[in-house]
């Protein structure tokens, strides 16, 4: 073989070489466009379903409550119809307790959405995150188990479940996530 055509191969070959590390790294940023993509999409839903539920969980159960037992009292004194209007003051306690507790479950379903993009490190999280809301529901459930309308004094509880170092935590992890997320997502 001449001198010229082992250069011209030899150019040939380092020139498919290159291409092909440069077809590589290419790929490879796609998939990484493609997983941060995926990670944006899910992780901005799940910003968005979070600020839904933070609006529905303040609810003030006294108001909501004070009001329904108003209208019973109401219709009563009015000389109406009093079975009807027990049923259909637990008929609107029963949609106030479904709707208190809805806000978490719609956390949970979001929760387990986010573990199929998730990091590693944001799985720790997550994790961590839904044992929090899942004792944080459980509380809930237990305390409107315990209410008795007649007694104000028992709305009191409401109040006080997640104002502990539970609540403390869920703020830190809240920051958390969310920084994590821009790393992941490549904003920060």
């Amino acid at each position: 073989m001449s001198v010229e055509m082992t250069i011209t191969i030899i150019i040939a070959v380092v020139g498919w070489i290159i291409a092909a590390v440069e077809m590589i790294k290419n790929r490879n940023w796609q998939k990484k466009d493609t997983i941060a993509n995926r990670r944006y999409e899910a992780y901005s839903g799940y910003l968005s379903k979070m600020d839904n539920i933070s609006s529905q969980m303040r609810k003030v159960p006294q108001l909501i409550i004070g009001k329904m037992q108003t209208e019973l009292i109401s219709t009563v004194l009015k000389g109406g119809n009093t079975d009807e209007a027990v049923i259909n003051f637990n008929k609107q306690l029963s949609d106030f307790v479904s709707s208190s507790l809805e806000p978490m479950m719609t956390m949970k379903q979001e929760l387990s959405s986010l573990k199929l993009v998730a990091s590693s490190e944001m799985l720790v999280l997550i994790n961590e995150l839904q044992t929090l809301s899942e004792d944080l529901y459980n509380d809930f459930q237990n305390c409107l188990s315990k209410i008795n309308p007649s007694k104000s004094e028992d709305f009191k509880m409401l109040e006080t479940i997640g104002q502990d170092k539970r609540y403390e935590r869920f703020s830190a992890l809240d920051a958390e996530i969310k920084q994590l997320m821009r790393k992941e997502i490549q904003l920060s």
